[in-house]
């Protein structure tokens, strides 16, 4: 006796075809959703940079029960800003160590401006004393090629905040 054959059917070329391309629609449209984003991650990211760079100051001054000074230089003329800070006695970081300092002219901050860095002084500086109070209070802003901001600001009492 004969078995009868089971004809084993698959997908035809044009299932195939239909199907890669209803995918590469779905990944055309999902990447260029996520690509909307990056400017908001990036500007995110150097926001809590920023502000774990003046808490990591203000405690190194406490620590060391001495003055930590950060000062700002803002983005013009195609930079895009940075930003350093040292355990310095006076109101300047010459001839002292940099404890940290960042330019946002890199790859992780792309499109990322460090913009108005201003404090009570006048001044685009904050210096913590060793009791890890700010000299003044007052802001940085951070702002991205489409508009969007982060401002980090400095409280009289020490609290270092993004909003």
């Amino acid at each position: 006796m004969l078995k009868k054959q089971s004809v084993c059917s698959g997908f035809s070329l044009v299932e195939l075809i239909v199907t890669v391309i209803i995918i590469g629609i779905l990944a055309s449209v999902t990447i260029g959703g996520i690509t909307s984003y990056v400017p908001n991650y990036r500007l995110d990211s150097a926001a809590q940079q920023l502000r774990g760079d003046m808490q990591m100051c203000k405690m190194a001054a406490v620590r060391n029960s001495t003055q930590c000074y950060m000062e700002f230089v803002e983005s013009g003329g195609g930079g895009s800003g940075k930003y350093k800070a040292c355990l310095s006695k006076d109101t300047s970081c010459s001839g002292d160590k940099i404890i940290r300092g960042e330019n946002l002219d890199n790859e992780d901050y792309d499109g990322v401006e460090l913009k108005d860095a201003g404090f009570s002084s006048g001044d685009p500086e904050v210096i913590f004393d060793g009791r890890g109070l700010p000299n003044w209070n007052g802001s940085v802003m951070l702002k991205t090629d489409q508009g969007k901001n982060r401002t980090i600001t400095v409280s009289k009492t020490g609290r270092i905040k993004i909003k």
